[in-house]
């Protein structure tokens, strides 16, 4: 079979088997090694295209309904990986529910990875978009596990923005097409990118207008950019943790992705204005999380404002457009996806062993919990960009590409907003981590209590540790073929 077939029949194939289990426990192992089996199947095809180029499938009148390319393979890779380790902590996580529940929420986290899985193989932006939305309804399910008041109002939160988002992101894809349906005709190819990238000096600019706008605003709210992002405080906190590393780690770079294949159609006259979107958006986005991570009450929404920040960088690293800058943003999005998931994982073991979220409340996690108050120190390290963590090597790439593109007064921006995010990620993390707790003291250590999620921690602690020290080949041949593609299209 097609590596990209695996990448679409696994998750399908795990969440039903995980309904039809015998038992419970069944279903667990079922769900555990469907995951192992996705992440390996990820693993494969990301090798294969970043060593001998695109896979294609799925032909229809002679066009490829799917094509995965170096940016379909990078973003597919981190969805198969920090979904195993999603799988892995869900079984803590989940493990005190009734079985039904249990097997609804397994399957339903199978799923919303499948849905993301064809946003990135998808090269029909149709069929792109309708993943994309699926994955709203899927992860509303998911939001609102808990039932209890909270969840549910952030769940209908993001279940409204979230279509409201889609709704215009779907007018994008629709100007798209008009854009494009006087060059390669009024068929399904006018929406194939693969078919408009080849033909992009061509589309009507007209319209590829008002699609970059309708896109930047339509797929910028399910990626949580700012102004757009009010949904995502309240569906990150309230969330199981597992399922805050997905919509965080890969959902938000899923949704990016999407949009930038959108923004690498802008040629010509339309390149400065794709570019000052993407700059504009991602100083915005950066500087509108600033004040909520000043003054920020709850642990998990710190990581939610936190993930609105470093979609900034990423949006702003693409929007510089050298090649230094989205060497940067792309690495960005493997940097951020590991450190949230390292973050949220951490944090729901704390917030389970504490019984509350409440910054206030929270202290010596490192004298009761050694291993989550490291973890969490080195997170929230990497969150502020702090050497040598990963995130400093993305983030100072996207930064000096800005001073070398002449973007002097931005990049002064990005700098000081750095700073300030430091300050407000490090006070709390360090109060957390050494302080007193002002609150109920931690349950009793049990030695079999989250012991699935402190091996999930093992792949992003490693990630945000030695990727800070040195990126593998791999990684930079992957994003450097990704460059090149976008340079391609005229960002160089």
């Amino acid at each position: 079979m097609n590596p990209i077939g695996w990448l679409l029949a696994v998750p399908v194939a795990t969440a039903t088997a995980v309904m039809a289990g015998r038992s419970v426990r069944l279903s667990e192992r079922i769900q555990i090694a469907g995951a192992f089996g996705l992440a390996a199947a990820g693993s494969y095809a990301a090798w294969r295209v970043w060593q001998n180029g695109p896979l294609s499938g799925g032909y229809t009148g002679g066009q490829a309904l799917f094509r995965l390319d170096a940016l379909g393979a990078w973003n597919a890779f981190l969805i198969v990986w920090i979904g195993f380790c999603a799988a892995l902590a869900s079984v803590d996580t989940v493990r005190h529910e009734p079985g039904r529940r249990r097997k609804l929420y397994y399957a339903g986290l199978h799923l919303l990875l499948g849905c993301l899985l064809l946003t990135s193989v998808s090269d029909n932006l149709g069929v792109a978009w309708a993943a994309l939305e699926l994955s709203t309804v899927i992860a509303t399910g998911l939001i609102a596990f808990k039932s209890d008041k909270k969840s549910l109002e952030a769940a209908w939160k993001y279940f409204l923005m979230g279509h409201v988002g889609m709704a215009l992101a779907l007018l994008g894809v629709i100007f798209l097409y008009l854009a494009a349906a006087g060059v390669v005709g009024e068929n399904a190819s006018a929406l194939n990118w693969f078919t408009l990238f080849h033909a992009a000096e061509l589309l009507h600019p007209g319209w590829m207008k008002l699609a970059l706008v309708f896109a930047l605003v339509g797929f910028g709210t399910k990626a949580g950019v700012a102004p757009f992002h009010f949904w995502l405080p309240d569906a990150h906190s309230q969330a199981p943790a597992p399922v805050s590393a997905v919509l965080s780690g890969i959902t938000l770079n899923t949704a990016i992705c999407t949009m930038l294949r959108v923004f690498a159609l802008a040629r010509g006259p339309l390149e400065p204005l794709s570019r000052e979107l993407l700059l504009g958006f991602g100083l915005l986005s950066m500087a509108f999380a600033v004040p909520f991570l000043l003054v920020q009450r709850d642990l998990k929404r710190l990581w939610a404002y936190s993930s609105v920040e470093h979609t900034g960088v990423i949006l702003f690293g693409a929007g510089v457009g050298n090649a230094l800058g989205l060497a940067g943003s792309t690495l960005h999005m493997f940097n951020h996806a590991m450190l949230k998931t390292l973050l949220f994982l951490v944090s729901g073991l704390i917030v389970s062993r504490y019984r509350t979220g409440s910054l206030s409340r929270l202290g010596g996690v490192l004298k009761s919990m050694p291993a989550c108050g490291a973890a969490l120190l080195l997170g929230a390290f990497a969150a502020a960009a702090t050497p040598p963590f990963n995130a400093f090597t993305s983030e100072f790439a996207v930064v000096s590409a800005g001073f070398q593109a002449g973007h002097v007064g931005q990049a002064a921006m990005f700098l000081a907003i750095v700073g300030f995010v430091f300050a407000g990620t490090m006070f709390y993390t360090i109060r957390i981590v050494f302080g007193e707790t002002s609150g109920p003291q931690p349950l009793p250590a049990n030695g079999r209590t989250g012991v699935w999620t402190k091996i999930a921690l093992v792949p992003p602690l490693a990630a945000v540790v030695a990727t800070g020290l040195y990126v593998p080949s791999v990684l930079t041949d992957a994003v450097g073929q990704i460059v090149e593609t976008f340079r391609g299209g005229g960002w160089s």
